[in-house]
């Protein structure tokens, strides 16, 4: 974790903010043509039916993330309590998918709300002195 210390203290704020900048569609792009590759699916796409899947997704995924700051940044004072919140979402995300629009949105879904938790554990870490 990138140090957000301010004058002895770490910015919680700060910390948790830098998880919900999300990149233009182009520079997500190769994000999810990696996510594509990794569950290797079979059938060929167009550029316009892949430009159309990968645009959804990215939609998809930016809808999430913006739904989730609101909430994450009021529970920033009770670092636990978000934490608690997190692992449930996660717990949550462990769907079957129908599609695979469904299938690699819901991977980035989960790899983001890991990448949340560890970061929110590495603050209540740092707050703590551990």
């Amino acid at each position: 974790m990138a140090s957000y210390e301010e004058y002895g203290r770490i910015d919680v704020e700060k910390a948790l903010k830098v998880m919900f900048v999300m990149p233009p569609y182009f520079d997500y792009y190769p994000v999810i043509s990696r996510k594509y590759k990794d569950f290797e699916f079979s059938d060929e796409l167009t550029d316009s039916e892949r430009m159309e899947e990968f645009a959804s997704i990215y939609q998809q995924f930016k809808k999430f993330i913006g739904s989730k700051m609101a909430m994450v940044m009021g529970m920033q004072e009770n670092l636990h309590s978000l934490k608690a919140f997190l692992d449930d979402q996660l717990e949550r995300s462990d769907v079957y998918p129908k599609t695979r629009v469904d299938m690699v949105y819901n991977s980035l879904k989960v790899d983001w709300l890991r990448k949340v938790i560890n970061q929110v554990t590495a603050i209540i870490e740092q707050k703590e002195g551990n």
